[in-house]
């Protein structure tokens, strides 16, 4: 079983309702080291200056970069190890974008709105396949 206990954590979202859902899921299994960014310049402030083994970043982050252009400048200059997991959320089903956020080739990602069990079975599935 994945164990989230050591796990550093970053949640990308300008919804700050969604950081505390998300914090509460995670902290409910173990996560103790979580940070937030409520947009991609935040969050690439926050990712200069520290690692993370857990990305989950929301497609739509209102003005400036969306998420996957965001993973791309994360990726682009390094500031991802390449043991991370990188989830694209996102509440927009349209086809275009969501083949967008595969295009991407995050690790996996999660449609909202979205259960503890769906966002745990994903990353325990990601983490293993990561592993391997």
């Amino acid at each position: 079983m994945f164990s989230y206990k050591n796990k550093r954590i970053l949640i990308v979202d300008d919804q700050r309702p969604f950081h505390v859902m998300l914090k509460t899921m995670l902290a409910n299994q173990g996560a103790q080291n979580i940070s937030f960014a409520d947009s991609a310049d935040s969050a690439i402030r926050v990712a200069q200056n520290k690692e993370f083994d857990i990305y989950l970043i929301d497609y739509n982050l209102g003005s400036g970069k969306n998420g996957s252009q965001l993973l791309d400048y994360l990726r682009y200059n390094k500031l991802i190890p390449s043991r991370s997991l990188c989830f694209i959320i996102t509440g927009d089903s349209n086809q275009g974008m969501v083949l967008t956020a595969i295009e991407k080739a995050p690790d996996d990602y999660l449609m909202k709105p979205f259960s503890q069990v769906q966002l745990f079975n994903r990353l325990n599935k990601a983490s293993q396949k990561n592993s391997n």
